[in-house]
């Protein structure tokens, strides 16, 4: 998770630098609330991690896709790529229930109307917490099913 941290850090250096550079996009106009937006995507990786891993654990590396699959199957409900108010009301419903979705509508309101969203990003951690918590019940109960038919040693 400390290597995910640092990787974290770097990535959004290089793409913030690239925006900038391409596009004339300043993400660090955000200022300050840019940190507790990216540890809230973080808190969300360390999620859908917990939920392959499961994944795997259970069915094994046939699974190996939904390491992959489940970031790009998100992604258009999460406000990434377009405002959350453009999707069907019940597509607005899923989309209201994931953290990422709080985090890139809050960094819209700053980027585009200077509002900082303490809500938003409350609203992201809390939903991250929750999630992350079972998530790793997931995990773990994935791990003894696993073990109980024999598939982890861990010694």
């Amino acid at each position: 998770m400390l290597l995910g941290i640092i990787r974290v850090t770097f990535i959004i250096t290089l793409c913030a630098s690239f925006a900038w550079m391409l596009y004339s996009l300043n993400i660090f106009a955000i200022g300050w609330m840019l940190f507790p937006f990216s540890l809230s995507l973080l808190l969300t990786g360390w999620i859908l991690g917990f939920c392959t891993a499961g994944l795997i654990m259970h069915g094994g590396m046939r699974l190996n896709w939904a390491n992959w699959a489940i970031g790009y199957f998100i992604s258009p409900f999460i406000g990434m790529y377009y405002p959350v108010k453009t999707l069907p009301t019940w597509l607005q419903c899923i989309a209201y229930s994931l953290p990422p979705t709080y985090v890139f509508e809050g960094m819209r309101s700053m980027m585009e109307e200077n509002i900082p969203r303490i809500d938003y990003m409350a609203i992201s951690l809390a939903l991250n917490v929750m999630y992350l918590a079972l998530a790793i019940m997931f995990f773990k109960a994935m791990f003894e099913k696993s073990r109980a038919r024999g598939l982890a040693r861990i010694e």
